[in-house]
């Protein structure tokens, strides 16, 4: 008796006899159809089960390797068969990235990068545009201020208020002058010094580059001997009262002048008391509140032909007197001609001994006349 023929397949259905099967055995008789099918059925099966046990045996021989593989801080297969591809969405976690610094010092540039490389670059970008010394730290004014500056649509504004936009003429801003709110659109803005109508708002195109004010007014203020104050915003000119204060006796010594600049100006009435200046040694000038000047001073004629004497300071006119005196014992005799100005002089020197010949010699001066 032969056995019948298995396939290894897995047949859909088994044959049922019908009524009207006749009776037939061998390979291809229908008595041994159903049970040649449940055969090939039982043959597939047992191939599936076979290659099941091959492939718990490779898992059991490589358990040592998936240990490993579990415990490797490095994210990879022994077989580096673990791709970008096959990493899971959201397999990068925090724990796994761990902690990275920006620096913000690298420019930002357009070639790729890794992603603390490109954080760092993003961190130079935040720092130039916020203008900090740092990423990290925000701008003392944010975006949200900067777009309150600009033209809004349908914002009420009031009087005063002014805006920007980059459709206005260049180096203006608008003024609102007719409070209001404006319209959905933005106007189209006329030339600097004209007027626009925005829905229920005036504005008038100014110039940025004229001042208007300042914005907190400032006091500006005089102290020492004149004293005053007076408010100040600059819209407009202003002027301050001041005050001198009234001087007291003024003792002579308090008043020197070192150089022989002239001391110019008004000065007021001072009761009592005079004003002294003194050049060098032996040189000087007072004024007295009456208008009296006294100069003093040494002259020395080193040409036969005479000299001029500048004085220390100047006299209001040439309605002054000049007396000259030898500085050594001989007596000289002292003239003077000429030019004659509030300025200066001009003298000479004769010794009488000699029938009045021009000489050399120094002498000392002393002259009056008035510095007002």
């Amino acid at each position: 008796m032969a056995n019948l023929l298995e396939t290894n397949t897995w047949v859909e259905g088994i044959y049922e006899f019908a009524l009207d099967d006749w009776v037939e055995g061998g390979p291809d008789g229908v008595d041994n159809l159903p049970h040649k099918q449940l055969a090939s059925r039982t043959q597939y099966l047992k191939s599936k089960v076979e290659e099941l046990r091959e492939d718990i045996d490779e898992i059991v021989a490589n358990s040592g390797d998936l240990g490993t593989h579990k415990s490797n801080p490095v994210l990879d297969h022994p077989d580096y068969s673990v791709t970008s591809i096959k990493i899971a969405d959201g397999a990068a976690i925090d724990r796994v990235i761990g902690n990275r610094v920006i620096d913000d010092t690298t420019v930002a540039t357009a070639t790729a990068d890794q992603p603390t490389g490109l954080w760092s670059k993003l961190g130079y970008m935040i720092k130039s545009i916020t203008g900090q010394a740092n990423w990290y730290v925000p701008p003392t004014v944010n975006l949200n201020d900067i777009a309150t500056k600009y033209w809004q649509s349908t914002k009420t504004y009031a009087v005063g208020n002014i805006v920007y936009s980059p459709n206005l003429p260049s180096n203006s801003y608008a003024e609102c002058t007719v409070a209001g709110t404006t319209a959905e659109t933005e106007p189209t803005w006329p030339a600097i010094g004209s007027t626009k109508v925005d829905g229920t708002v005036t504005w008038v195109v100014r110039d940025s580059r004229d001042a208007r004010k300042l914005q907190t007014a400032r006091t500006l203020s005089l102290t020492g001997g004149v004293t005053g104050s007076v408010s100040f915003d600059g819209s407009a000119n202003a002027s301050m009262a001041a005050t001198v204060a009234v001087l007291g006796a003024i003792d002579g010594s308090q008043l020197t002048k070192l150089t022989a600049n002239v001391l110019t100006g008004v000065l007021p009435a001072i009761d009592g008391s005079l004003v002294t200046g003194i050049v060098s040694s032996g040189t000087g000038w007072t004024k007295f509140s009456d208008g009296t000047l006294i100069q003093r001073g040494n002259v020395s004629v080193t040409s036969a032909v005479g000299v001029t004497l500048v004085f220390p300071i100047q006299f209001i006119n040439t309605d002054y007197q000049i007396l000259i005196t030898d500085a050594g014992s001989t007596c000289y005799s002292w003239g003077s001609g000429g030019t004659i100005t509030a300025a200066a002089i001009d003298v000479f020197l004769r010794n009488p001994a000699n029938g009045g010949a021009l000489i050399t010699g120094v002498g000392r001066y002393f002259a009056i006349g008035r510095w007002k």
